[in-house]
């Protein structure tokens, strides 16, 4: 059972943004496996590595409240549903990288489809559990 939850809607909707929370974070967690492979297939020093990580990173973040106000303008649920298919589709591109630059381009663009994540997840389980109990469910 789910600590907190007023009813079977609030659990509904506190599983269903962790499931597309865990989607949107196993996305990004998938690239460290394959940064080894990137990185010998382009010659790549540990210093582009870790700058290519730290672009993505920096690109998840950077625009998390024009994605809240997004959310607010288009709908929370599109706005989610869009930047977890981007994030899919920036990383599914990286594949097409024939060299740093480009890879570097991509991975910005991946991470920007990360923005909507946080601000819209925490929006919706808030409200969900307006009565009680908030901090039990966002886990603070």
């Amino acid at each position: 059972m789910i600590v907190g939850a007023s009813d079977a809607h609030g659990r509904r909707i506190l599983l269903t943004t962790s499931l597309v929370h865990l989607s949107n974070d196993a996305c990004f967690a998938i690239l460290y496996p394959i940064l080894p492979l990137i990185a010998a297939d382009l010659e790549l020093s540990y210093a582009q590595v870790g700058l290519l990580k730290a672009t993505m990173t920096a690109a998840q973040s950077a625009f998390q409240v024009p994605a809240g106000m997004a959310g607010e303008r288009f709908g929370e649920a599109l706005v989610l549903l869009l930047g977890n298919a981007w994030v899919g589709l920036g990383l599914a591109s990286l594949a097409l990288a024939g060299g740093y630059l480009a890879l570097l381009a991509l991975a910005l663009l991946a991470g920007l489809g990360g923005n909507a994540q946080h601000p819209i997840g925490s929006a919706i389980v808030s409200r969900a559990y307006q009565r009680g109990r908030a901090s039990t469910a966002l886990g603070t």
